[in-house]
């Protein structure tokens, strides 16, 4: 599938730097799974919330260096839909 890639074991979360199992992979970036189920339930008003927004800059940041080498509206469409979740089903 376009956008799904083979990712090693375990990773390193762009939130919490640990290396985990498998979580959500975009671009060759991971969210564990905590790090997931947190940043799903965080309200804009939690205490670590600007934790999350700085951590998935970096994420975004990734996102649109890679689309500087594809111009144009074509190249952020595709680069948008090359950023799918490549989950791996959990073992437990």
């Amino acid at each position: 599938m376009i956008g799904m890639e083979r990712q090693p074991s375990v990773v390193d979360c762009i939130i919490c730097q640990r290396e985990m199992p498998l979580g959500i992979c975009i671009l060759g970036m991971s969210i564990c799974p905590q790090c997931e189920e947190d940043l799903v339930a965080s309200r804009a008003t939690h205490s670590g919330y600007d934790r999350y927004v700085e951590r998935l800059r970096v994420l975004w940041r990734h996102i649109f260096n890679a689309d500087t080498e594809v111009k144009g509206e074509a190249g952020f469409a595709k680069k948008s839909m090359e950023a799918v979740e490549c989950l791996e089903p959990s073992t437990g």
